[in-house]
């Protein structure tokens, strides 16, 4: 963001577009005569031609007489669904001579194609705009000369046409969520002075064909005449204002409280508008890097910080400057997946704190923690726990209760610290449990009379080796009971 006043005012704007379509909830109504149109209580009217269930929106017939949200993304009834918008070629788009009663604008999952001139010249179009993933076609001047602030979209795939997003002055982030587009014209930004475009890190080396004074990681890269980064960070609202919060380009809105430069993260308030689940990345930074998040309390409920946004994370990410992950903070979070690092700083981890959840491993910072009662308990999928220092400080009960498949790990520095907590020591013999689970040494032997790699765990393998380099060829020998191959 430039600065402050930009942070703010994309934030309160992308908050209100979110909270608006919450408070919605209301769907479209579908007439095939005289002229095929729908109809929306806010008394929106456009038409539309049809195929078969598929609709594509031609033209504004009807519109509030103040200037409001349009609501694309409300359902249309009997199972119609809205998979284009035109633009007609002309000023206003869609909206025609009604385009200044569109204040802010929420897109259908279903939507597909985006016309020439869809909403060209809207200039009460304002605050951030979501373009839905399932996009595959933006049409020449799309968003031309329009109020938007922000545009998250996907790439990958897709084609953008000429001035699609030009002559937009208030337009400073155009957020890419995948790879590189499959055609893009030059004069795409054309206009648009102070925009900067975004990707994720993990997508930047698919562009970084396409750049100037790349790669993008190095932070100098251009694009179409204007700066592209692969930074990509939370925005935060003026700790003056009444309701301070945090939002992320692909969506999430969370409340926060605020002591100096450190941000408690207390509640969510809005997950992506897409589909099914995605990664929630609290490691990325908060603005300039000026804040930062040192907290996540749970609320005690069925879902923790998430509430009601529980099933729309499945790959979550924590910062390095948190220190205290609190009660049922992500309990409950069913599509949380994978792995996941709990960052060194981390003091506490409370009571169920990662409960129920689908996670396969854990890494934690051992030394010093205070580990809360059923912290990883109720997890199916839950195979390895690696704790990297001494033993902790506490550790409540039932910590793995249901989670059945679960097996601790330690460094082997550590071991004499752990080893008077553990049944059936020593630890290294494989055979020792802790919290009623198996605990072992993290690490693989090597035996050289034949070649072969051993497990704490009980795993054998022979090997073939060439120099420091080991090529597995063979199991010799496995645990009696399923479990982790780490």
């Amino acid at each position: 963001m430039k600065n402050m006043k930009d942070t703010i005012r994309i934030m309160t704007a992308a908050a209100a577009l979110l909270g608006a379509h919450a408070a919605h909830a209301q769907s479209w109504t579908y007439s095939p005569s005289p002229t095929p149109r729908i109809s929306h209580p806010d008394t929106w009217v456009f038409e539309v031609s049809a195929n078969g269930n598929n609709l594509t929106v031609t033209n504004c017939l009807a519109a509030p007489t103040a200037p409001g949200v349009l609501p694309f993304v409300d359902p249309v009834g009997g199972g119609y669904r809205i998979v284009g918008i035109t633009g007609a070629m002309r000023e206003g788009g869609v909206l025609g001579e009604r385009h200044e009663r569109a204040a802010s604008l929420t897109l259908p999952d279903t939507l597909t194609d985006i016309g020439e001139y869809a909403f060209c010249g809207c200039l009460s179009l304002s605050g951030i705009l979501v373009i839905p993933p399932g996009v595959t076609s933006i049409g020449g001047r799309a968003f031309y000369d329009t109020g938007l602030t922000g545009i998250t979209t996907p790439s990958s795939g897709v084609t953008f046409g000429g001035g699609a997003f030009a002559e937009n002055p208030f337009l400073d982030t155009v957020y890419y969520i995948d790879g590189y587009p499959a055609s893009v014209e030059e004069d795409l930004y054309e206009g648009s002075e102070g925009v900067t475009s975004y990707v994720l890190p993990a997508n930047a080396p698919d562009w970084d064909p396409h750049v100037g004074d790349g790669p993008i990681a190095e932070g100098l890269a251009t694009w179409l005449g204007q700066p592209i980064s692969s930074r990509i960070s939370w925005t935060f609202s003026d700790p003056t204002l009444s309701a301070p919060r945090i939002t992320h380009p692909l969506g999430w809105v969370f409340a926060v409280t605020v002591n100096g430069a450190d941000l408690t993260v207390t509640n969510c308030l809005a997950s992506p508008p897409i589909p099914g689940p995605g990664p929630l990345p609290f490691a990325d930074p908060v603005g300039d890097g000026s804040y930062r998040i040192v907290g996540i309390p749970g609320t005690g409920g069925t879902a923790g910080v998430l509430g009601a946004h529980a099933l729309k994370v499945d790959f979550l990410t924590l910062p390095d400057a948190l220190t205290a992950i609190g009660n049922y903070a992500f309990y409950s979070c069913t599509a949380l997946k994978g792995d996941l690092a709990i960052p060194d700083a981390v003091t506490a981890i409370g009571d169920m704190a990662f409960a129920n959840t689908r996670l396969s491993e854990i890494v934690v910072p051992s030394t010093g923690l205070s580990l809360g009662d059923a912290a990883f308990a109720y997890n199916p999928s839950l195979m390895t726990v690696l704790y990297t220092g001494a033993y902790p400080d506490f550790v409540g009960t039932d910590l793995y209760l249901n989670s059945y498949s679960s097996v601790s790990f330690i460094m082997s520095s550590h071991e004499a610290s752990w080893t008077p907590h553990v049944t059936s020591p020593p630890i290294s013999s494989g055979g020792a449990a802790w919290q009623g689970r198996t605990i072992a040494l993290y690490g693989w032997g090597f035996a050289d009379s034949p070649p072969r790699i051993i497990h704490p765990l009980g795993w054998v393998f022979a090997v073939t080796v060439s120099g420091n380099f080991l090529t597995v060829t063979d199991c010799l020998a496995a645990p009696a009971t399923p479990g982790p191959l780490p």
